[in-house]
């Protein structure tokens, strides 16, 4: 991801096990790469215990890849 010339877009939420906040800012150095963190989501974009708030990422999800394929 780090060296891609593809377009893509990033989420991940903090609480992902996978998540590591410096390889995380390393990928801003792609200009072809748009990042979201979702600060208290896990590996899932969920909440857990909050499944209002979990369903509203996916909305913002998907109100954010609308933009991009505009």
């Amino acid at each position: 991801m780090l060296k891609s010339e593809l377009g893509g877009s990033v989420f991940i939420g903090n609480k992902d096990p996978y998540y590591v906040e410096e390889r995380f800012l390393k990928l801003e150095e792609n200009l072809h790469l748009t990042l979201s963190l979702i600060p208290g989501a896990n590996h899932s974009l969920e909440f857990e215990n909050n499944t209002i708030q979990s369903i509203r990422v996916v909305e913002t999800i998907i109100e954010e890849l609308q933009k991009i394929i505009q």
